[in-house]
């Protein structure tokens, strides 16, 4: 079966980076919310890209929130998004 353990871990992890405004992980973040599949994940990673800022993170979010067909990630790229607008 699956490890249920890694799950707290990555999202602490990204939650850490974003607190710290760790711009050089914005291509990983990037990349967990692109492919990861779960929505919590992909969730934390708008929320995080939204803390750190720059236009790369903006870009990424338009670009992903195209394709993202879970309501809870939308609400989050939204949110990130309109934190980076203002």
């Amino acid at each position: 079966g699956s490890w249920r353990g890694k799950k707290p871990i990555q999202r602490n992890a990204i939650i850490a980076l974003a607190h710290f405004k760790e711009e050089s992980a914005v291509p990983d973040i990037i990349g967990v919310m692109k492919n990861d599949p779960r929505p919590v994940i992909r969730g934390t990673a708008a929320w995080a890209l939204g803390k750190i800022g720059g236009s790369e993170s903006k870009q990424a979010l338009v670009a992903i929130s195209n394709s993202e067909t879970d309501p809870e990630v939308l609400q989050e790229m939204q949110d990130a998004l309109a934190r980076l607008s203002s």
